[in-house]
């Protein structure tokens, strides 16, 4: 409706200025009719740009408004999303902390439970160790009992046979044969004969 009325006053100025120039014969009058009439248009523009003024004021103060309602909205969808994210982060945190508590109390359960072990099969290997000592100790006093009993052994054996070869030495011939002596033999019949004797004197008296 402004516009409107500010194209038309634009339109009367532009005819007015063209009859102005072009007619030969203007009455004063009628230039200060037109002047008038210009005064006029003119505060009717002065009145349609006030209130045209007026209402840009308002609709920018009502845009302000709403600017500003969205900017507190958009605030408070931030904030809660902020706010949100915080509660999400700070739960994941607590979670991983209590993930990360657990696997290092297993972890050190199971170290703790290894070098328990490893303190176990040492000490099986210290007993074993030490037994495979006495072993070998007690193999070795065996053996040298055995070596020691073995050379008595022999020892005594060769007694024996160079006892048992000078007993009969003396029925051996030169080419190896083994032949008794009679004389021997006949010394044993005679002691035999002598002690038989003897008996039959004995009981005869």
């Amino acid at each position: 409706m402004i516009c409107n009325r500010r194209f038309k006053s634009q339109q009367f100025f532009k005819l007015f200025l063209r009859n102005y120039s072009t007619s030969e014969k203007t009455d004063l009058s009628e230039i200060k009719e037109a002047i008038s009439v210009l005064a006029g248009k003119f505060d009717n523009l002065k009145h349609d740009n006030a209130l045209m003024m007026q209402e840009l004021k308002h609709e920018n103060a009502l845009m302000m408004q709403e600017l500003k309602h969205e900017n507190a909205l958009f605030k408070k969808d931030i904030e809660q999303q902020f706010s949100d994210f915080k509660k999400d982060n700070d739960k994941h945190f607590e979670d991983f902390k209590k993930d990360n508590d657990k696997h290092f109390e297993d972890f050190k359960k199971d170290t703790d439970k290894n070098f328990e072990n490893i303190h176990t099969e040492i000490k099986v290997i210290n007993t074993n160790f030490t037994n495979l000592k006495d072993n070998q100790m007690f193999f070795y006093r065996v053996f040298g009992f055995s070596a020691v009993a073995g050379s008595i052994i022999g020892t005594v054996s060769s007694l024996l046979s160079i006892g048992i070869f000078k007993a009969f030495g003396s029925g051996v011939k030169s080419d190896g044969v083994d032949q008794l002596k009679p004389s021997k033999f006949a010394d044993d019949e005679t002691s035999l004969i002598h002690k038989h004797t003897e008996l039959q004197s004995v009981h005869g008296s």
